[in-house]
């Protein structure tokens, strides 16, 4: 059974390990080989123990957890921008759990979120155009492209990313 609840700071370490498999498993095509081997967890291990030490009240993190485990979470900024409204930062669900429903159910979570707190701000998300699984999947929930940016990544390169948008809710 799935259970799903808010991330605590207790939690950074298991979301940084999800997060950093996730991009080694998916990004091979967009992230250097070496950062991908030498430094994405430390980096990821950082970046988690950040956001969750100094969360604010704009942030929610949403965990799924099976047999006592993190197997996906979301990471949402609400209103992070005037226009798109609240960013759906990261969305990441383990190897083992894909295809079982963990990632829609973290993503309308998340858009339950965003509306709760203001039904008229839209969610939108950036994906990288070359991980076409990741977009059939947005569309398949409904998401809209609604435009294109070059984006700059932590190893140094830069990678073009689609805006993916959702102007109310995810059924």
């Amino acid at each position: 059974m799935i259970t799903y609840r808010t991330a605590t700071i207790a939690d950074a370490q298991a979301i940084g390990i999800l997060h950093a498999n996730s991009w080694q498993q998916h990004y091979t095509d967009v992230l250097s080989e070496a950062y991908l081997k030498e430094q994405v967890i430390e980096d990821r291990l950082e970046v988690w123990r950040l956001r969750l030490e100094k969360a604010t009240n704009k942030q929610h993190i949403i965990l799924a957890e099976a047999q006592g485990r993190i197997c996906g979470f979301v990471c949402l900024f609400f209103q992070e921008d005037p226009v798109w409204g609240t960013l759906l930062d990261n969305l990441h669900v383990a190897y083992n759990w894909k295809g079982k429903g963990v990632g829609a159910s973290l993503l309308k979570a998340g858009h339950e979120w965003s509306l709760e707190r203001d039904a008229n701000t839209p969610m939108h998300l950036w994906v990288y155009e070359s991980n076409k699984a990741a977009i059939a999947f947005y569309e398949k929930l409904g998401g809209q492209m609604k435009g294109k940016a070059t984006h700059h990544n932590p190893d140094g390169s830069s990678a073009l990313a689609l805006r993916y948008v959702w102007e109310r809710n995810t059924d």
